[in-house]
């Protein structure tokens, strides 16, 4: 049923686009989400100028850690340094330094980073 009803919005999504001749906006089907964004903007774009306009006025982020389990999030683990901690969630292919096959272990795996033994 979720697949179908996806499957449904992002065919109204992108007759609405071409009715409207909306050329930069961009419909994707995800994991469980429908995804409408500008064709030019990406996660991992976002996410490095927001960083980079931290540290520009001399209060970098002292860690940064991005997790996702859609295609979407790729672009934050392509973008992100390797000081940055990047999760994988979901056994897809990934660019993230790190895997974890669900949410409940992600929560797991953090606690063992941050906790210290």
């Amino acid at each position: 049923r979720g697949e179908a009803a996806a499957k449904s919005a992002v065919s109204s999504l992108e007759q609405l686009r071409e009715r409207g001749n909306i050329k930069d906006v961009k419909i994707s089907n995800g994991h469980k989400v429908v995804e409408v964004s500008y064709r030019n903007v990406r996660k991992g774009l976002v996410m490095r100028r927001l960083c980079e306009e931290k540290a520009i006025f001399g209060d970098p982020y002292t860690g940064v850690l991005a997790a996702g389990d859609d295609v979407s999030d790729e672009t934050m683990f392509e973008a992100a340094p390797h000081e940055f901690l990047t999760i994988k969630v979901g056994a897809a292919p990934t660019a993230a330094r790190f895997r974890v096959e669900t949410p409940v272990l992600l929560r797991k795996f953090l606690r063992e980073q941050i906790i210290p033994r």
